[in-house]
């Protein structure tokens, strides 16, 4: 209901009209689908956050606690959004940083803050890198503002000494490391994903990337089982499922789009959720 309140502030359409999409599948069927994935299997990965409440929780009041926490991060990100929606946007790309970086790169153990940071840096923005005015049009569609020149230039001059960065730092833990194989396997992920933001549209490339790459990563963290897991997924995002079905009337780009400040406040939640525990606990 929240969210639905936000897009009616958000955008003057109006939701409950008989919804024609046809055309829009049939002229952008690859951008429709990387929605589709976005808002099932990429957001489906923070489902599990009620799994989590639920088994850190030592009883039916401590889980309430946790619970209510969590949805007022959830709900103070939204009014953000409708507020301020550049700041919104802003928080999210400070947060995606420290989120990808943090998640991606978990499985390799200790790993240094360089190296988290400049990897979720680059996951948060390499496609400004090599589609500039396309990117900016999706900001505007956000915020309705747009990244000036300079802007523009000081990210993408900060992508590539990042680049650099990051495989430098790569290359010299694969020849000092015995455990090669994973900082091979990770550089070669970082090289494809360099390689599709250069040829696909960024909507496209963060469904490949948040979906395949980071969502099934972060699954396989958690210990993903059947059984009750994918109960939790499909409670969680079956809400966002119909919403965004049932949100505008002519589904264009720009009207799912609404999903990136859902996933800007879900993300808020999702990483703030160790520390609403620990404070909840103790």
């Amino acid at each position: 209901m929240f969210f639905i309140l936000e897009y009616i502030f958000y955008t003057d359409t109006q939701i409950f009209k008989l919804f024609q999409f046809t055309n829009f599948m049939e002229q952008n069927a690859i951008i429709f689908l990387s929605f589709i994935f976005i808002m099932t299997l990429g957001v489906s990965h923070g489902a599990l956050d009620g799994k989590i409440i639920w088994e850190k929780g030592s009883n039916f009041s401590n889980r309430v606690k946790i619970y209510s926490f969590y949805l007022l991060i959830v709900i103070a990100g939204g009014l953000l959004w409708m507020i301020a929606p550049f700041a919104g946007l802003t928080l999210l790309f400070i947060l995606s940083i420290f989120h990808f970086g943090s998640s991606d790169l978990k499985f390799l153990g200790t790993v240094s803050q360089i190296q988290k940071i400049s990897w979720g840096f680059l996951m948060t923005f390499l496609p400004l890198g090599f589609h500039q005015e396309r990117v900016n049009e999706i900001f505007y569609s956000l915020t309705k503002s747009f990244l000036n020149t300079s802007t523009l230039m000081v990210i993408s001059s900060l992508l590539a000494i990042v680049f650099v960065i990051y495989i430098f730092i790569s290359a010299r833990k694969i020849f000092k490391e015995t455990n090669k194989l994973t900082e091979v396997l990770l550089l070669l992920e970082l090289l494809f994903l360099v390689a599709i933001a250069y040829k696909l549209d960024p909507i496209i490339w963060f469904a490949v990337y948040f979906c395949i790459l980071h969502g099934i990563r972060a699954i396989i963290q958690l210990n993903f089982k059947w059984y009750p897991d994918l109960i939790w997924m499909i409670i969680f995002t079956s809400p966002i499922i119909i919403f965004t079905l049932l949100m505008g009337n002519s589904f264009t780009s720009k009207e799912l789009l609404i999903l990136f400040p859902i996933l800007a406040c879900l993300t808020n939640a999702h990483m703030l959720l160790p520390q609403i525990i620990k404070a909840i606990k103790d």
